[in-house]
């Protein structure tokens, strides 16, 4: 769509971006597709590996062909090793472990290039990528070379006789490698920039999904699904379980339009089915067990933090995951960061910080888990109100990670001016929009496109705001500002702009935003209470010369106020306050977030007092609202709990019909007397 055309031209360029343009969909006609189909499968059909020296040779091929499902077991105790060394912080340790084996074996090949895809995802550094794709596809051409072929002769006798033949557990073991393979590659093109990426990546994910269906029905047809250990091994079982269910989790996660693209392609999207293949994954204890319980601390104890109507249904099964994983991997940097989240979801603040302190002093060879830590760690500090520690995680994630510096020196400075240090926090302001850089889709993330209009509100003059064209998008008009602003970086007038230094308790709305009134506990709640009330007063004591107050700053206050309110269990006052946005949409200009998200909260009362129809309705008007920043972090909260309404829905639909037929039973029993009631009248 237009929102991933490029938006300036010559100087408005940043150098952090990438050499090629943006290009919309509308550019890539069926034709076009059609070639970059033909050109992809005529790159992955070619036999010739990348690198010459993971070539197996014929006899290593002909070894691993005739080993049984107990000796390859045991073969892959090596690459078992490697996976333990991992999740044991030992990165440096397990990569060579792999790499020692990934000329010769395929399985040690996929687990190296996924140490690389891990690499990869995290730094988005163009080497990193680059080195990810090429592991990835030698994996990939690997396992094809040792895969068995049939003869043309088998092949015709088995298509005349319509034989079933039982696949090896060599062909399945392999068939999940080349499905892991393409999944993580199409995972890698998705974080690129250009339409043609976009359409490679979805060539990737249906080669992979093709070879783990081709695994899945292989061992389904065999007639072993309880007893399949006799024929395959327990981490090719493994593979096929984790790969089958994750897809199917992640599928199922995708908003419906994007579902309705993915059942034309035939990718399956059954959540339940995904979840409990994954259970069984995790509960096999094999080399992708561990992988599996991630997957699923993330799916139900992180993810659905979003939206907390959703969690009472989903910790429960988190805290089980939780409780077993650290007992296998106590020391784990990831597992100790996924159990923070999770007791965080109970406001034991104290305890989140623990694990995460836990987790960054468990290792120094992956900075971007540390990264990952200090993110947490801010957060917690501002949920506890300590500005000024939440700042210093901040500023660590500026100076340090490469993920929207912006953001985080906007973070720093909001949590600085909440802490009363308005000085400090005034430079910081004035430098985070000239540092914008971080773009999916060559458009700027949701986070970088509201520190520009946050910081155009309180800091930088905007007597042209008025000017901006009516049909442009909002963010639209935010990548222009900072095309604008980088080209101003070196104005030595820049001091002349500044119209007027005000914000509207910034370190609090950040903490409204991302999620944080239902992860605090109630003193501190109580505390930020007091403070936003006072603030509204100050606000609404302030009228123009129409009699009017600035009703942009009283929308944020009141939102933080029915959050706030609503944490603390006093629902008819926070309804007020939400109601208060409503019923001046049409008025609310600037703070356009405040209306979708007040109905969202609405929504949300409405469920949790099973008020079902209404609820959805609310979710319904929530998610149709378009053009405001964080967009697509409330279209995710819409998502998860859309299932939940629907489900409730649907109970109480089955309820009332069970009701009226029981009814209608009755009606006729009493109507109709039966031998013994006419016996009894004579």
């Amino acid at each position: 769509n237009r929102d991933t055309m490029p938006k300036g031209k010559g100087k408005g360029r940043r150098a952090s971006e990438p050499d090629h343009t943006p290009i919309s969909s509308e550019a890539l006609d069926e034709s076009q597709i059609k070639q970059l189909e033909q050109e992809d499968e005529a790159q992955h059909g070619a036999d010739a590996i990348p690198d010459a020296t993971f070539v197996v040779s014929k006899q290593e091929i002909e070894r691993i062909r005739g080993l049984s499902a107990q000796e390859q077991y045991e073969e892959d105790e090596a690459n078992f090793e490697g996976v333990k060394l991992f999740f044991a912080n030992k990165f440096h340790e397990a990569e060579a472990t792999f790499a020692k084996r990934a000329h010769h074996d395929p399985l040690a090949c996929l687990c190296w290039g996924s140490c690389a895809f891990l690499r990869a995802v995290m730094s988005f550094a163009k080497e990193d990528v680059e080195t990810a794709q090429k592991r990835l596809a030698t994996a990939d051409k690997m396992a094809n070379s040792v895969m068995p072929k049939d003869s043309y002769v088998g092949s015709f006798t088995k298509f005349v006789t319509r034989a079933k033949t039982t696949m090896t557990n060599c062909q399945i073991r392999l068939h999940v490698i080349q499905a892991e393979a393409n999944v993580l590659t199409s995972c890698l093109l998705l974080t690129q920039e250009t339409m043609v990426s976009y359409v490679k990546a979805g060539f990737a994910l249906r080669r992979g999904f093709k070879h783990y269906d081709i695994a899945q029905k292989a061992i389904l047809e065999s007639g072993e699904v309880d007893a399949a250990k006799a024929n395959y091994d327990n981490h090719t079982l493994g593979g096929v379980q984790f790969g089958i269910g994750s897809v199917n989790v992640v599928l199922a996660s995708l908003p419906q339009k994007l579902l309705n693209i993915i059942s034309l392609f035939g990718f399956p999207h059954d959540k339940e089915k995904g979840m409990k293949l994954l259970n069984r994954a995790f509960a096999g204890q094999g080399i992708r067990s561990t992988m599996a319980s991630c997957f699923l601390l993330t799916n139900t104890g992180v993810i659905p933090s979003f939206a907390p109507v959703v969690l009472p249904q989903s910790m429960p099964e988190a805290e089980r995951v939780m409780k077993e994983s650290l007992e296998i991997y106590p020391q784990s940097c990831i597992h100790l960061w996924l159990a923070g989240r999770i007791v965080r979801n109970n406001r034991n603040i104290d305890l989140a910080i623990k694990h995460f302190q836990e987790s960054l002093n468990s290792q120094d060879d992956f900075p971007q888990l540390k990264h990952l830590s200090y993110y947490e760690m801010a957060w917690c500090h501002a949920f506890t109100l300590e500005w000024e520690k939440a700042a210093e995680y901040f500023e660590k994630l500026a100076t340090e990670s490469n993920w929207s510096k912006a953001f985080n020196m906007f973070a720093q400075a909001a949590c600085l001016d909440q802490a009363g240090k308005k000085e400090a926090a005034a430079p910081l302001y004035a430098k985070a929009p000239t540092i914008i850089g971080r773009k999916l889709g060559g458009k700027l993330i949701s986070a970088e496109q509201f520190v520009i209009r946050r910081t155009d509100t309180i800091f930088w003059d905007t007597e042209d705001a008025n000017e901006e064209d009516a049909s442009s998008t909002e963010g639209d008009q935010e990548e222009k500002k900072a095309e604008d602003k980088e080209e101003n970086n070196d104005d030595d007038d820049k001091p002349n702009k500044v119209k007027e230094y005000a914000t509207v308790l910034p370190g609090i709305e950040l903490v409204m935003l991302f999620n944080g009134f239902c992860q605090m506990r109630v003193a501190d709640l109580e505390t930020v209470l007091k403070i936003v009330q006072a603030k509204l007063q100050e606000v609404e004591s302030k009228v123009d010369e129409d009699g009017d107050i600035d009703e942009e700053k009283a929308a944020v206050l009141h939102l933080m106020l029915g959050g706030i309110l609503k944490n603390l269990g006093q629902l008819s006052v926070a309804q007020e306050h939400y109601d208060w946005i409503v019923s001046r949409q049409t008025t609310i200009k600037e703070e356009k977030y405040t209306v979708p998200y007040a109905l969202f909260e609405l929504a949300s009362m409405k469920l949790e007092a099973e008020d079902w129809k209404e609820g959805k309705a609310l979710l319904t008007k929530a998610g149709a609202i378009k053009d405001y920043n964080f967009e697509m972090r409330l279209h995710l909260r819409v998502h998860l709990a859309n299932p939940y309404a629907d489900q409730k829905l649907a109970e109480e639909k089955e309820k009332d019909n069970n009701n009226k037929k029981t009814k209608k039973q009755t009606s006729t029993d009493s109507s109709s007397p039966d031998f013994d009631d006419l016996a009894d009248a004579k």
